[in-house]
């Protein structure tokens, strides 16, 4: 079964949220980098991407374009790069900055604090169908 990557340098953070979604009965995987993540899709594909904005080696808008960037270049028929829903968690709640992020593509901007019931709402509306 495929996982819900969640990527945070916060374990506090990630720990609750992957509590919650294994209680669900969703197989979570972690991450804290985007040097760590980029293995994890590498070794699958994951059902969704839950990314804080901010990480210690770059952004999730990083990891967001080279993952749209790869399936471009090489024209992939396989669908799910392209379609991956990918989830930014914040602090920042600028609205011009959601606005931005939404128009290049990404499913949902979650701002701090995140009521972690609605997060696993949204997540929910994406996976449901492919669990």
């Amino acid at each position: 079964m495929k996982k819900i990557l969640l990527i945070d340098d916060s374990d506090t953070y990630i720990w609750r949220l992957q509590k919650y979604l294994q209680r669900r009965g969703y197989p979570v995987e972690t991450a804290s980098t985007l040097k760590e993540a980029r293995t994890a899709i590498q070794e699958e594909m994951p059902l969704v991407i839950c990314c804080d904005l901010d990480l210690p080696d770059g952004t999730a808008m990083e990891l967001f374009h080279a993952l749209r960037r790869v399936e471009g270049m090489f024209q992939m028929k396989n669908p799910p790069v392209r379609l991956l829903p990918f989830f930014i968690l914040t602090e920042n709640g600028d609205l011009a900055t959601e606005y931005e992020y939404r128009h290049e593509g990404v499913n949902d901007y979650i701002t701090a604090p995140v009521n972690i019931p609605e997060l696993i709402r949204r997540i929910m509306y994406f996976v449901e169908d492919s669990k």
